[in-house]
């Protein structure tokens, strides 16, 4: 017997649900190259400190190779810490070579500074003495 409103289980539609697509629909996100931020950090960190502008940039030079071939995003990065390094390097050197020069021609001539600020000293001394 049959209740009026009641329909067997056996006469329903049969409802089936789809799982939803994981990732098949879009590409896999690729992922940034670490040793392209590490090339960045380290040459902008040499253009205060001076040091590791050199090894930014080598690194740089790596990660660019590494990105290229692995399908890598960073290449844009590693191109900045090329640049970047190398340039805090040049500037390094430039600060160097200007200093040894300067300190050369001071030793060479030691008379022609004369100038603007005096310290005084045991010079001035004997003289007042005298």
């Amino acid at each position: 017997m049959s209740q009026p409103g009641f329909t067997p289980a056996a006469s329903l539609p049969q409802v089936t649900t789809v799982p939803a697509p994981l990732s098949g629909d879009r590409p896999p996100a690729r992922r940034t190259n670490v040793l392209a931020i590490v090339a960045l950090c380290c040459a902008l960190l040499g253009v205060v400190t001076c040091l590791p502008a050199p090894i930014g940039a080598v690194l740089g030079h790596v990660a660019r190779r590494h990105a290229r071939e692995r399908g890598e995003h960073g290449a844009g990065m590693a191109l900045a810490a090329i640049i970047v390094g190398w340039v805090g390097f040049a500037l390094l050197v430039a600060v160097v070579a200007t200093c040894v020069g300067l300190v050369f021609y001071s030793v060479k001539h030691p008379n022609e500074f004369h100038g603007g600020f005096h310290h005084g000293g045991f010079d001035d001394m004997i003289q007042l003495a005298n």
